[in-house]
């Protein structure tokens, strides 16, 4: 069973995704509304998989990802965001995250992004 932390600033957002994962083999152990409550989270309770509001309240989003990754560098990080050319084309964010998550997509496409992971490093919610 892996472990997933939800940082997203839309609580509704992180409900629907952690109830739909309860019905899963994945297991959500924390949930931060900003970049500050995630990395308390982090530094408590290792986790295999993030999903990471790219609008977090922090600031710039490659700092806050590359601190995340210093922070646990195994961690899987999904990217959620509104459009999938947002950021995904800058070329150093491309190389800290492991997937993109549109708000847009459906659960069923959340599990198989999760699912490939152990199948390759690159994955992608369309």
């Amino acid at each position: 069973m892996a472990n997933v932390v939800l940082a997203d600033s839309h609580s509704i957002y992180r409900l629907g995704l952690k109830t739909y994962l309860k019905s899963t083999t994945y297991n959500v152990i924390g949930e931060a509304g900003s970049f500050a409550e995630l990395h308390d989270v982090l530094e408590e309770k290792p986790c295999d998989v993030l999903f990471y509001d790219c609008y977090l309240p922090y600031g710039e989003l490659l700092d806050s990802l590359l601190r995340l990754k210093a922070l646990q560098p195994n961690m899987k990080i999904i990217l959620v965001t509104y459009t999938q050319f947002f950021h995904i084309n800058q070329e150093r964010i491309r190389k800290i995250i492991d997937g993109v998550c549109l708000r847009t997509c459906e659960f069923n496409d959340v599990l198989k992004t999760l699912s490939s992971f152990d199948k390759s490093h690159d994955a992608m919610i369309a």
